[in-house]
């Protein structure tokens, strides 16, 4: 966490997941969403996992309290949870920058009781569902601050009082929303109308780190060209994840959500008989496609460096081709090059424990013969040890001594001694 800005504090994802849950928790499961039940807005960049967090949390509190997970699609829905209720969390997901008033506080319509004539407000859908007898859900209001500033005057009464015309949320509805930071994030972004934004508690979602991204990459099968670039990258103290806008450049632009988008335009290709080399006209088309030509630019100067070089994986069980390669790299003065090789090759012997144990034993040598510094060393290990630490736990039984060499050589890095 960290407090600086005026968006309140700055936490990664599972900071923010932990807040989300705890207070998500005494609604759901505790049934304490009166007045005083806090609502969240969450500030970031666009696409790097706001609405993410929200499922995960919204998915984690159903298996806690024994209800069914549902997402808002409607009548069909309500027809779904009405019946018994108890038995559900619907999850209303609403894009309040898409919203009309009517949208929030619903349509008045005439009603003729003992002779007189008068309106009463026919309240949205979702404000029904969400005040079922024993309902529980997540009202996740996003894009917030792209909304008129009518919308965002209806949305008072939702926020503090928890009320849509006549109808009360149920105490076991959580609100949390979510937007960009004007001038920031998005140069469309209004400012949060000074009552709307006294209603919430306020949190910044930062851009993932690398390492935590590329774990969670793996487990979510991102092609592997797109892990090999952004390990490489960060390797060489870039986070290439959550790129500035370039000029001129206001559509494809890199973000979590859009590399990811990237490494599916790449599965695709390569479906189709196209994209065979990082370096491939196809490959960098798809690339710019999905994050713009700036990020694009900097995937063809990292695919340029790779041309003609033996595969990481061949490099990462050859010690003295790499070291090989490498002395010719800082003889060229190219410092990033000799990053973007070591991060990749490294990156790639994460497949197989041995091979990147063997690997990190042998790159003290290789890094001395290549006359390269410590810090080569150093931002190897500390991107690619995090993402391994589990796999290596296989060698303690299968290769006791190669884990205890490897145990040696970490024990001396992690407590600052030299390590070469």
């Amino acid at each position: 966490m960290k407090l600086s800005g005026g968006y309140g504090p700055v936490l990664d994802h599972a900071e923010l997941e932990r807040l989300l849950y705890a207070l998500a928790r005494s609604v759901i499961i505790d049934g304490r969403g009166g007045r005083e039940a806090p609502a969240v807005f969450i500030w970031g960049p666009p696409g790097v996992g706001k609405s993410d967090t929200v499922r995960r949390v919204a998915a984690r509190l159903a298996e806690e309290s024994g209800r069914r997970l549902v997402e808002y699609e409607g009548v069909e829905t309500h027809r779904m949870v009405s019946k018994e209720p108890e038995k559900y969390l619907v999850l209303v997901d609403i894009r309040a920058s898409q919203l009309e008033p009517s949208d929030v506080q619903g349509l008045p319509r005439l009603v003729e009781e003992d002779g007189a004539v008068y309106t009463v407000w026919a309240a949205p859908l979702w404000a029904r569902i969400l005040s079922l007898p024993g309902i529980a859900g997540i009202l996740f209001l996003d894009e917030v601050n792209l909304a008129s500033p009518l919308v965002q005057a209806a949305l008072y009464q939702v926020i503090l009082e928890r009320r849509v015309g006549s109808l009360h949320l149920s105490n076991r509805v959580f609100v949390v929303a979510a937007g960009n930071r004007e001038q920031i994030d998005n140069p469309y972004a209004r400012p949060l109308a000074p009552p709307l934004a006294n209603r919430f508690v306020h949190v910044t979602l930062e851009c993932p780190d690398p390492t935590s991204w590329l774990r969670w990459a793996e487990a979510n099968g991102v092609h592997p060209w797109i892990r090999e670039y952004i390990a490489s990258s960060a390797a060489g103290g870039k986070n290439p994840l959550c790129g500035m806008r370039a000029v001129g450049e206001s559509h494809a632009f890199p973000t979590p959500r859009s590399w990811e988008f990237a490494s599916s335009l790449l599965k695709r290709c390569q479906e189709a008989g196209g994209c065979k080399r990082i370096e491939d006209d196809d490959t960098v088309m798809m690339i710019a496609a999905a994050v713009g030509n700036h990020a694009a630019n900097e995937w063809k100067i990292w695919a340029e460096v790779m041309r003609g070089l033996p595969s990481p994986k061949t490099l990462a069980k050859n010690p003295e081709k790499l070291a090989e390669v490498l002395s010719s790299v800082r003889a060229r003065g190219e410092s990033m090059a000799a990053y973007y090789i070591l991060a990749r090759v490294a990156y790639a012997a994460l497949d197989d424990p041995e091979v990147y144990a063997n690997f990190l034993l042998s790159l003290e040598n290789v890094i001395r013969k290549a006359r390269l510094t410590t810090d080569y060393f150093n931002a190897i290990v500390s991107l690619t040890h995090p993402l391994a630490r589990d796999k290596l736990e296989k060698l303690r039984s299968k290769n006791p001594k190669l884990y205890q060499q490897l145990n040696a050589l970490l024990t001396r890095y992690y407590t600052m001694q030299p390590v070469m």
